[in-house]
């Protein structure tokens, strides 16, 4: 079971809004474009007032300021019109 895409601000407010105004998850879900369990999901935790949770991915090896400094080093080379 892969992970879908995550929900836009818009759609974010947009689910708010029309659940404010009456709308039940499935009607939310087909004008929203995603699956009612999202609908369900984002609701629930939106009211319990638990933040978004980033996706963690794959941590990165090197820091910001190294990573920085590689790009440095290869921009430089590129200039210099040496292969890499």
């Amino acid at each position: 079971m892969g992970l879908g895409k995550e929900l836009t601000s818009a759609q974010k407010e947009s689910i708010i809004a029309a659940k404010k105004l009456g709308h039940n998850n499935t009607e939310i879900a087909k004008v929203v474009g995603c699956h009612r369990t999202t609908i369900t999901r984002y609701l629930a935790a939106y009211e319990s007032g638990e933040p978004s949770k980033k996706r963690s991915g794959r941590p990165c090896l090197i820091d910001s300021q190294k990573r920085q400094r590689l790009k440095a080093m290869f921009s430089k080379t590129r200039k210099q019109g040496e292969k890499i």
